[in-house]
């Protein structure tokens, strides 16, 4: 059979490689290419390098290094990046953590833990397709 033609490209960046293989398996069974990155700095240096923009990018909070938020921050200020979006992902679910990811330009929030249903519901609410 032939391949199916792939969707989009989704970058991962947690510092946990267990949900990265989990987010890996649920998105590529979704038909979505998939990168993995265990940090802020990384991603950030991969879309500086990169020509195109990825469909989107599902963001830990909590990492060493560059943590989530200022990795939102500054792709948000990169020349065509303000329109990518980006799912945060993480254990902290209080009003205050999502106003936080939202401030610094997260489009949407998942709390840790969560499943298929809700991961590729919320890809779906920020990019317009049904899930």
């Amino acid at each position: 059979p032939a391949a199916k033609p792939v969707k989009g490209t989704i970058l991962v960046v947690d510092d946990q490689h267990s949900l990265r293989i989990l987010i890996r398996r649920l998105l590529t069974d979704e038909g979505y290419a998939v990168i993995e990155f265990s940090n802020g700095n990384e991603v950030l240096q991969h879309i500086t390098m990169k020509k195109e923009n990825p469909t989107a990018i599902f963001l830990d909070v909590m990492m060493p290094g560059m943590h989530g938020l200022e990795a939102c921050r500054r792709l948000r200020t990169m020349p065509g990046c303000d329109k990518i979006p980006v799912i945060m992902c993480t254990g902290r679910g209080q009003k205050q953590d999502i106003l936080e990811a939202l401030q610094a330009g997260a489009s949407d929030y998942i709390v840790k833990p969560f499943n298929r249903e809700i991961l590729l519901g919320k890809l779906g609410k920020v990019l317009g397709t049904p899930s």
